[in-house]
């Protein structure tokens, strides 16, 4: 904040993600989230041939 850019944070906790928004963080995922992020992650790099 004190930098005027959002902070985030990507976690599959709940627990976790309502710790971070108490300490100030704006983006924050959800398991849901995060696993949509890691798959596609994936399939770009298989695209690639990483």
């Amino acid at each position: 904040k004190a930098l005027g850019v959002p902070g985030g944070y990507a976690i599959g906790s709940i627990e976790l993600n309502k710790f971070r928004i108490e300490q100030g963080f704006q983006w924050i995922t959800i398991g849901v989230d995060l696993a949509m992020l890691t798959q596609k992650a994936k399939e770009t790099l298989t695209a690639f041939g990483r």
